[in-house]
């Protein structure tokens, strides 16, 4: 990369950046036309404030307007490491920890002292530190959703704690409204046909959870639904009580120690609602918008399918089922098309690709509920469609 001075005002100072990205592309032609197409068809961009300061003083001092100079070795050795260490060394989850009220007479006001619990990954392994409230939010003040649901965490023993796994949609708005973690609305108050759980801005990324929860209210009924809700929103010591004392099996929780939100899910939907497992989807087979509204349209079971769009750095997940999609940020189901496919990880943010797809197979109530009692296509997911699926040994099964 290299770095030029374009303006020298006495008032302010304006860089820019320009980069050799043709290697890179070389070695990944999608690049050009992924989530980062943008920058990769244009790979200059004015410098923030931030990014000189990083520089050595004695470097920008040198530099002169109009002038392309090669960055530092040590600077990009630097960002090269601490690019990997971003990569594997993340917040898993947050959760208060003590709060301890200190009364300075003096002041005449009590100030509370929060210390936070927080996992940290590290490689493979998980690390757990202690945190003071500055120390613990200073990251996640850059993310307004992750700020919102933490400035909740008020009760030390009410053990609610964030965890950080498959995200929202991305929000195009300027501002951001505060909001719960999604609402239960009663039948009787429910417009026909509208989802049982419905979050317009999700902001605790509950869109795994969601899209099941609306499903099971699509075939059981509304209690089933709320008692997988209640179930579904535990972690850790939590999950282990709500399903009475069992062990969190080690596909939902690896040895990472962070949990995996849908196989979470299966788990619930196996062990309280008798479902059963149907196989992964292969992603060569939905690579394109057109690709997965087809293939998944042949699919008559419900699907769990998880996508990310070239702009946005969370997947998204939802449910598809007869040719509707189940989504927690939608107050109603929606056809499965093209155009929504392409608008699933929000607006202006094209489909990129599909991450992950499983199938659930009903259980014998869900087909009595919906006086269906066929197999559901699940004979076809071994036989004609077959090539849409991942014929691995599954433990599951």
């Amino acid at each position: 990369a290299k770095v030029r001075l374009d303006s020298d005002n006495a008032s302010s100072r304006v860089y820019s950046m320009k980069c050799d990205v043709s290697q890179v592309l070389l070695k990944e032609p999608s690049l050009s036309a992924g989530r980062f197409k943008v920058f990769f068809n244009k790979p200059e961009f004015v410098c923030s404030h931030q990014m000189i300061r990083s520089l050595p003083f004695d470097f920008v001092k040198q530099l002169k307007v109009g002038m392309d100079t090669n960055l530092p070795r040590e600077f990009i050795k630097a960002v090269r490491n601490d690019a990997s260490r971003a990569e594997t060394n993340h917040i898993r989850s947050i959760q208060l920890w003590r709060s301890i009220a200190d009364d300075f007479s003096f002041k005449k006001k009590e100030q509370k002292l929060l210390y936070y619990r927080v996992e940290i990954q590290e490689g493979t392994s998980i690390k757990t530190v202690y945190l003071n409230h500055r120390e613990a939010t200073f990251a996640l003040k850059f993310e307004p959703w992750i700020l919102d649901t933490a400035n909740s965490l008020s009760q030390v023993h009410g053990y609610r704690k964030i965890t950080f796994g498959d995200g929202a949609t991305l929000k195009t708005e300027n501002t951001l409204r505060c909001k719960s973690t999604g609402t239960l609305v009663p039948m009787s108050r429910r417009p026909p046909g509208s989802n049982f759980w419905y979050d317009s801005d999700n902001f605790s990324k509950w869109c795994v959870e969601g899209a099941v929860t609306n499903l099971l209210c699509q075939l059981l009924s509304t209690e089933d639904a709320s008692k997988f809700k209640q179930i579904a929103i535990c972690n850790g010591g939590e999950l282990v009580t709500a399903m009475n004392g069992r062990s969190i099996p080690k596909i939902v929780q690896p040895n990472t120690g962070h949990i995996d939100v849908v196989e979470k899910c299966m788990w619930i939907l196996r062990t309280c609602f008798n479902c059963r497992r149907g196989l992964f989807l292969n992603p060569e087979h939905f690579k394109t918008t057109e690709m997965l509204v087809t293939n998944l349209s042949k699919i008559s079971f419900p699907v769990i399918v998880s996508v990310v769009g070239q702009f946005s750095l969370y997947n998204h997940v939802v449910v598809v089922w007869k040719g509707m999609i189940f989504d927690i940020e939608h107050e109603y189901p929606f056809a499965l098309t093209v155009d929504s496919v392409d608008n699933l990880a929000g607006k202006n943010n094209p489909f990129h690709k599909l991450v992950r797809g499983i199938g659930i197979l009903p259980s014998r109530a869900m087909k009595k509920m919906n006086r269906d009692y066929s197999d559901w296509g699940e004979e076809k997911m071994t036989g004609d469609l077959r090539h849409l699926f991942k014929h691995l040994f599954d433990k599951w099964c």
